[in-house]
């Protein structure tokens, strides 16, 4: 006979694990994202492929809107709003777009350390960075784009969020490089811990520019070489 303790631990279980059961909607988008991570699907039909883009941004777009997020065209006006938070800056982080999606729905994200990477000797390496910080107006978010490794496809989510005491930890490396090529990485960081989605600020987008619909570039997109399109997603 299972006693009292074991079944309230099944039963607050169960409920943790009802609780963050994902909606049909969020269901749905990781399956196009799962396959927009699917080299082999990219190479043996690419016109295919370029429409389950065009899918993906549209319902990631609806997605983030429906779970209170403010939709913002140019990432610009987020640099802006906070760009002169120095005396608390964010954690930035390049992170997979489906983790990132079950956060927006309350599923919180763990940040450990792959054993494969760190071996035996525990060594801990930068996994994010912290914005806005020191002169360059985008350096942080800058080294998170390009550092990290999370994306479905031509599909990159880059969150930010609050340093929580209470849920992670953050600390500088000792032995990080300074410079890697052009990149400055003074404001590289080791966070480790939990995500909440209360901890979010906001979110940006990045899409390569021949995988976005064409008829959601703004005007001055329309008129731009630029090879990529960025929107964001701020979280109040």
């Amino acid at each position: 006979m299972e006693t009292i303790e074991k079944i309230q631990s099944n039963q607050q279980r169960e409920e943790k694990e009802k609780k963050f059961e994902d909606s049909s909607e969020l269901i749905e988008i990781k399956k196009i994202l799962q396959s927009l991570k699917d080299k082999q699907l990219m190479n043996e039909n690419p016109e295919a492929y370029k429409e389950l883009s065009f899918e993906a941004y549209k319902k990631l777009t609806g997605f983030l809107m429906n779970n209170g997020l403010e939709f913002v065209t140019d990432v610009n006006d987020i640099y802006r709003k906070y760009g002169n938070n120095f005396s608390s800056p964010f954690i930035t982080r390049r992170e997979d777009p489906e983790k990132v999606m079950s956060l927006c729905e309350g599923e919180s994200i763990n940040l450990s350390f792959d054993p494969n990477v760190v071996g035996d000797r525990g060594d801990k390496y930068a996994n994010c960075a912290i914005w806005p910080y020191g002169a360059d107006a985008v350096g942080g978010i800058r080294n998170s784009f390009l550092e990290g490794r999370g994306m479905a496809g031509p599909i990159v989510t880059m969150m930010a969020v609050e340093h929580n005491q209470n849920n992670t930890s953050l600390e500088r490396p000792q032995d990080s490089l300074k410079k890697v090529g052009t990149i400055e990485r003074d404001a590289v960081r080791i966070v480790s811990g939990k995500i909440k989605k209360e901890d979010l600020k906001f979110i940006i987008l990045r899409i390569q520019r021949n995988f976005f619909p064409q008829e959601n570039l703004t005007e001055k997109e329309k008129n731009s070489d630029n090879k990529q399109i960025f929107r964001g997603f701020v979280f109040e």
